[in-house]
This record gives C-alpha cells, structure tokens and sequence, in this order.
C-alpha cells in the first residue's frame, strides 16, 4: 500500500510539472510594430550673396539677351513624389528714378540635373516663363529622394532685339539694378 500510495504521490507530482510546464510553455502575447511613414520635404536655394546677375555689359548683350546658368542652384529632400513650383513675387523693378518695371515673364527658368542626380524626370523639367501672378510647375517626380541637386538656366528672352536699350536710367550711376524675388516652393506630387 506504501508504495501505491508513493506511486500515487509521484505520478500526481509528474502530472503538476508537466502541467505547469504546458501552462508556462503557451504564455505568449503579440505586438503590433508599425514603421510611420510622414511627408518630408525641403528645398534649398544656393545663389550666392549677390543672387543671381545678368549683366547686360556689350552691344551683344543687348542685341541677344541674357542668360546664366546656376550650377547646383537648387537641393531637395523628399520622401515622396514632389512637384516643385516656381513664382516671382514681382514684375523687375528698380528704385531709379524714372525706371519702368520690366514684366516677370521676360525670364525664363530651365532646371537640368546637377552634380550626382542621375535621376530621370521626362516631362518633368520644362521650362518655364516666370510669372508674378501664379506659381508655375517647375520640377515634378513620382518618387522621392535625397540630395536631388539642380542646375537652373535663367534666360532673360526678353531682352533681345535692344529691348532694355532705355533702362539705364541715371548717368552717375554704375548701373541700374532691376530686381524681383523668384521663390521655389515644394510640395508633395
């Protein structure tokens, strides 16, 4: 009977082991990770101190007009598609005495893939007659990336054919500045 009862006794312990054992072995419980993806963008203008200078300086910058091209001029981030626009906040003008604004759309933008960007865009670096009134479509992608640069041509077309013959305005001046403010915004595609 003793060792019935030993028996007993031990199969009841093996039993209460293996039972913990189970109970232990299938306590498990589940995380969701989630990796959150947000909209970032950014774009940089590099010009230089000065901004960006066409010099009408010769009878040939008169007669052809005027273009410069920025190497790397603009740098974006994006994590997504993107569309870049392009907008000046004024006509040209100057704060010589006399000086008549020159129209916005007198200057063309051009952006072409600067240094390492060997992205392809097709349709998406036209170019593009600045205006004062509504932003133009610039640059345009389906997908993002990072340290996108741009090179940007600034052709001043419309001053051709003499055009700008009479905007030298004061004679004890250097030269006559016209200005205006082109802003680049982005924005996602």
């Amino acid at each position: 009977m003793k060792v019935r009862k030993f028996l007993f006794v031990g199969a009841l312990i093996a039993a209460s082991l293996f039972s913990v054992n189970s109970v232990m072995a299938q306590a498990t419980d589940n995380v969701v990770v989630n990796l959150k993806f947000q909209p970032i963008q950014s774009i940089v203008v590099t010009s230089g101190a000065e901004g960006v200078n066409l010099v009408y300086a010769n009878k040939t910058d008169y007669s052809n007009g005027k273009s410069e091209t920025v190497s790397d001029h603009l740098e974006i981030f994006s994590t997504g598609g993107f569309v870049v626009t392009v907008k000046a906040e004024t006509d040209f003008t100057s704060t010589s005495t006399g000086a008549v604004a020159i129209p916005a759309s007198h200057v063309k933008v051009t952006a072409a893939n600067g240094t390492g960007n060997t992205k392809e865009y097709g349709a998406g670096l036209p170019e593009v007659t600045l205006s004062s009134t509504e932003a133009q479509n610039f640059i345009a992608s389906e997908t993002g990336g990072t340290g996108l640069k741009f090179d940007v041509s600034y052709n001043n077309v419309g001053g051709a054919n003499n055009a700008y013959i009479d905007k030298y305005i004061h004679p004890n001046v250097t030269e006559t500045v016209y200005a205006a403010t082109v802003t680049y915004t982005i924005a996602t595609n």
